[in-house]
């Protein structure tokens, strides 16, 4: 069983061993103190040089620019994921194919997305996230299918459906419009008549419901540890996905207007994922409790509506009654990094792959956003951001 305690060094140890190693490698706070108080880009190249980054821009005789760093630093990503999962066998390497297929999914949205705008083929793919990344002929099928300018009307959907169930996340988009098509309609012209008339947001809360499930079943399934850590992880991701969706869907004309989703608005438990700390009592319909699901269908402001729902969840109220001098979405992510850097403290479990490259992507965000205020010279926005395995976070929240 992969998440027994007896048993998981004897398929698993060295991949464990590896990600270990590359905890060592993350930001420490007098790194980024130096970083921030850099004056040129140039500046922050010489001095990660001095990091586990080391020569990662090496070989860019170009200006460097917040845009270049976070590419570099993402392919620098990809590159220990990929020898991870070259090393990895049976049970742990489908799960590292379900962290690969979370930017899968973003890929296809923003390929779709793309496309139904008339983009360039190869401007869209200069985007896509490496760790995502499809064979180049699926790419370029998505990315071209809308060239002719007519944006939602002139996609080849027949090609699309046929390409995306070749891929490892065509399950869930095929299984969203198998839900969503009237009787009679055909699987193309669902996705053509969902793209024209729907928010493409809504595609995504969709999608990600399902992937959610998925990947918390088969959690489950692993047991051990790994259940426990990924329970809670994918629990609190879920959160997150039903207070976003419910804030997208209270403040979109588009979604409040469509003839379409106007039952779906007092039926709303429909697309929130079935796991979670607020499932089933704060996300599933009940015409007498006022949960998200009922965020909304009423005068009051909707703001007001989300906050008296999560009240009676601790976490979220506090989160929430915060949140009011700030950002919520903020807030969020910064309990998702403590949860993952948490994850990583324990061992003998598949959740420390996840948060390694989660927060990864958290710091590579931090570079991102700090090499914009350089840029820019925003020096008083700089610190504003969300540090990993920082040891003045770790006082601030004891």
């Amino acid at each position: 069983m992969a998440g027994s305690l007896a048993t998981f060094n004897v398929q698993d140890g060295f991949c464990e061993a590896l990600v270990r190693g590359y905890r060592s490698g993350f930001l420490k706070d007098g790194d980024y103190a130096a970083i921030c108080g850099s004056e040129t880009l140039e500046d922050v190249k010489l001095y990660l040089q001095e990091t586990d980054y080391s020569t990662f821009l090496a070989d860019e005789t170009g200006d460097i620019n917040a845009k270049v760093i976070g590419k570099k630093a993402e392919e620098k990503l990809v590159a220990e994921f990929n020898f991870l999962r070259s090393q990895s066998t049976g049970t742990l390497t489908k799960f590292l194919d379900f962290i690969a297929a979370d930017y899968m999914i973003e890929n296809v949205l923003l390929m779709m997305k793309g496309a139904m705008n008339g983009r360039n083929a190869d401007e869209l793919q200069a985007e896509l996230h490496p760790l995502g990344a499809f064979p180049a002929t699926v790419t370029k099928v998505i990315c071209s299918s809308g060239d002719g300018g007519g944006g939602a009307a002139d996609l080849d959907m027949e090609m699309i459906q046929a390409v995306l169930l070749e891929t490892a996340v065509g399950c869930y988009f095929s299984t969203y419009l198998e839900d969503t098509r009237t009787q009679g309609e055909s699987l193309p012209e669902s996705l053509r008549g969902t793209m024209k008339d729907i928010d493409p947001e809504l595609i995504n809360f969709s999608v990600r419901k399902l992937y959610l499930e998925d990947f918390y079943q088969f959690c489950l399934d692993v047991g051990g540890d790994t259940a426990e850590v990924m329970g809670t992880v994918l629990k609190s991701e879920a959160d997150r996905l039903s207070i976003s969706l419910t804030l997208n869907m209270s403040r979109n004309e588009l979604i409040n207007q469509s003839p379409n989703w106007g039952e779906m608005r007092s039926k709303r438990s429909l697309l929130y994922p079935s796991l979670g700390f607020l499932y089933p009592e704060g996300t599933v319909y009940h015409e007498d409790v006022r949960n998200l699901a009922m965020v909304g269908s009423s005068d009051d402001p909707h703001v007001e509506e989300l906050g008296n729902a999560l009240k009676q969840y601790p976490v979220y109220k506090s989160m929430w009654e915060e949140a009011r001098e700030g950002d919520l979405e903020t807030l969020q992510t910064q309990r998702m990094v403590h949860l993952l850097e948490l994850a990583m403290d324990s061992q003998m479990h598949y959740g420390c792959f996840y948060a390694y490259v989660k927060l990864k992507e958290q710091e590579i965000r931090n570079l991102k956003y700090i090499s914009e205020c350089i840029l820019q010279n925003q020096k008083a926005l700089i610190d504003d951001f969300i540090p990993v395995f920082s040891e003045a976070a770790a006082k601030a929240r004891r």
